[in-house]
């Protein structure tokens, strides 16, 4: 069981941050929430205390708190840092080094590997200097889910909505698998239920509920398979 950093911005796509620390949860590993300040505007902090039965991290200055520097001692513990949603104006930050919040001062002070979900508006995501900060971050290592396309929260559709939550924590448990023995190969896998006709009128069939099709390429993609 790994400590996963899970970073949340402020955006109306917030609340699915929810469903992504389940599911890693579920996987088995621990969750530790850090919130921006805009993050609370659009799902509260207890929501996530509730189902990390941890305290979620909202300010650098929080009374109370442990007298550890609180970024520093997440920073060495996590074994990844995964921010979903985040903006433009945080891609921007920690693309130009800005620690002027808990998640930016982690963010630089973390040697785990960093995944990013970005999730706004389409034109916001297109534009040239958000592409450059994004080419800059995954020059410097950071990995990216790319958003979805679809219908907007701004009513427009386009690219720039947060991508599902499973493709956010699958790639997160693969950045997580030590081993990648299937780097480098390609994996076809079927799942689902076939049928085979004998004649016009009759076939033969199975009703294969697709799970274990599932599971399976799940898990090679974890080792490095492209699927």
């Amino acid at each position: 069981m790994a400590l996963i950093a899970v970073g949340v911005c402020g955006g109306i796509s917030a609340y699915k941050a929810v469903d992504v620390v389940r599911r890693l949860q579920q996987a088995g590993h621990d969750v530790a929430v850090v919130m921006t300040r805009a993050a609370r505007r659009f799902v509260g902090p207890l929501t996530f205390e509730a189902i990390t039965q941890r305290r979620v991290i909202t300010s650098q200055w929080t009374p109370g708190a442990n007298a550890d520097i609180e970024h520093i001692a997440l920073a060495s513990e996590a074994a990844l840092l995964l921010i979903a949603p985040i903006t433009a104006n945080t891609v921007a930050r920690l693309a130009h080094g800005n620690a002027d919040d808990f998640l930016s001062s982690l963010y630089l002070a973390t040697r785990a590997p960093v995944l990013i979900a970005p999730a706004m508006n389409s034109h916001m995501y297109d534009h040239p200097a958000t592409q450059a900060n994004l080419d800059l971050l995954r020059a410097r290592g950071v990995r990216l889910v790319e958003p979805g396309e679809g219908y907007l929260a701004c009513g427009w559709i386009g690219k720039g909505r947060l991508a599902e939550p499973e493709a956010i924590v699958s790639e997160a448990l693969r950045l997580l698998t030590p081993t990648q023995i299937l780097a480098g190969r390609r994996v076809v896998v079927t799942a689902g239920p076939t049928y085979e006709d004998l004649d016009p009128v009759r076939y033969l069939g199975n009703r294969s509920s697709g799970r274990m099709g599932i599971a399976i390429a799940a898990d090679a993609a974890r080792h490095g398979a492209e699927v």
